[in-house]
């Protein structure tokens, strides 16, 4: 929203009303001992310190990262050179109403750089806003408090439900692979004896972009795109075959599994597979089942047991102990078993996955619902 819309209202820039600073860096060696002070970056609390530099509650908007992103930090805390502060000058400015007037104002809009987005005290500062007494603005910061409370334990009863359906998803495939261990025909068998493991290729960025050549070429982010039963989806990058081949890049077939092999996505623990033959990235992996002994989906669910917490290689870039992935064991029963059992494994992922997209869809409403009353109320179009 721009701030002109605040149309029933003298406006001000708000530098006549606030201070506008970015935070300070913190040393490793504040981040010890009890860790008893919250540490605000551009996305809200990022650590726990030994020590403030803030001891009165404020206004932070981050400045690089989430930009834009308005957080009420309340005292004592430390204030990271991530998160822009936004201090009144005066005790006449009600900081609960200023923390909704920034809401609306939508300083995500400022930022002008795309490989690293970000925003600047001096910028924040010329945002005008509404010129209206302090009473009226404790009166709208009071009321939006009681409002927006009642919407955020709302938005945080459906993040919960879903993260408890996420976990109820793996613990139904745990029990299914526990059903496996005691099938008469299954052996417990390493991961390496049952595809070929396959790295991915470097992708320069003037070849990312193309769509419609001959195969698709994935990258880390393309494992979000599964659908319900895990088949990658991701069609904005494909190479053809003699790019394919000048890249150095392996066509991997069909029915491979694809995993992160380096970075924090590896933690996600996001196993999809593939619908037509690609290319993949050298920050991901592909896994060629045998087809004559594990399928596909089988595979997937199998993945399923693996910690990769403890497969991870230390270092400033986590990396995937492959290595120590081939000689991780599985339950292989019967082809025909793996069959059955991930036919049932994906009708209860579906149903479940039905009500986490419901739940979804409920929580982006509310907040759709909290971001227009803001936006009402600090503009004088809703009266309160």
């Amino acid at each position: 929203m721009e701030s002109e819309e605040f149309r029933d209202s003298p406006l001000c820039p708000l530098f006549t009303l606030c201070s506008i600073y970015a935070g300070d860096a913190i040393s490793s060696d504040d981040l010890s001992g009890e860790k008893a002070i919250p540490v605000y970056g551009s996305n809200g609390i990022r650590s726990y310190a030994d020590k403030a530099n803030h001891l009165e509650d404020q206004v932070l908007v981050g400045r690089q990262g989430s930009v834009g992103t308005v957080h009420f930090a309340e005292a004592p805390f430390w204030a990271a050179e991530h998160a822009l502060i936004v201090e009144p000058r005066t005790p006449r400015v009600s900081k609960s109403w200023l923390k909704y007037v920034l809401e609306a104002i939508d300083l995500s809009r400022l930022s002008r750089a795309v490989a690293q987005p970000g925003i600047n005290a001096t910028s924040v500062s010329f945002q005008r806003v509404p010129h209206i007494p302090f009473e009226q603005q404790k009166v709208i910061g009071d009321y939006l408090d009681r409002e927006t409370a009642e919407i955020d334990a709302a938005v945080a009863d459906l993040d919960r439900y879903v993260e408890l359906l996420e976990k109820r998803k793996r613990a139904t495939g745990l029990a299914i692979l526990e059903q496996a261990r005691h099938e008469p025909t299954t052996l417990m068998v390493h991961l390496g004896s049952l595809g070929l493991f396959v790295s991915g290729s470097g992708f320069p960025h003037r070849y990312q972009g193309v769509e419609g050549e001959e195969f698709p070429f994935y990258k880390v982010g393309s494992l979000s795109t599964a659908d319900e039963d895990g088949i990658i989806q991701d069609s904005r990058h494909s190479v053809s075959r003699e790019v394919a081949e000048e890249l150095g890049a392996k066509i991997i077939p069909t029915g491979s599994v694809l995993m992160a092999k380096i970075g924090e996505a590896m933690r996600l623990c996001r196993f999809v597979v593939t619908a037509t033959d690609c290319c993949i990235d050298n920050n991901m992996m592909a896994i060629i089942p045998r087809q004559d002994n594990i399928t596909s989906d089988y595979l997937r669910l199998a993945l399923e047991l693996v910690t990769v917490d403890v497969l991870v290689n230390p270092g400033p870039v986590p990396s995937l102990n492959v290595q120590g992935l081939r000689m991780f064991s599985i339950p292989l029963p019967s082809v025909g078993v793996q069959k059955r059992m991930t036919t049932e494994w994906n009708k209860e992922t579906d149903r479940l996955d039905s009500l986490i997209a419901e739940s979804t869809r409920l929580r982006d409403l509310l907040l759709k619902r909290r971001s227009v009353l803001i936006t009402e109320v600090v503009t004088g179009r809703k009266q309160v």
